[in-house]
């Protein structure tokens, strides 16, 4: 991640609610993008700063995304885990 941050691709083969959540390798949430928010069937991209919920510049390292998609008409929640590496001179 640079200063102008980076983007989140995920797909849904279904409507689903979704959340986009950042973790630090100690699993401490530093940043929720999304929170249950309803998609349709499609491909999205979600835009990340580099920025913890307080609007503090992460350190360096590698942090974990997680997607979570319940879907909207029933069935089994799916979960998607990403690592993302945080690098600025």
């Amino acid at each position: 991640v640079q200063s102008s941050g980076t983007t989140i691709k995920y797909a849904l083969s279904r409507p689903a609610n979704v959340t986009i959540r950042l973790y630090d390798v100690s699993g401490q949430l530093v940043r929720q993008l999304l929170k249950a928010e309803k998609k349709q069937k499609g491909v999205y991209y979600v835009s990340w700063d580099g920025q913890d919920h307080g609007g503090q510049e992460l350190a360096n390292g590698v942090y974990l995304c997680e997607v979570r998609a319940t879907p909207t008409g029933g069935g089994e929640e799916e979960r998607k885990f990403r690592r993302i590496a945080v690098y600025r001179k």
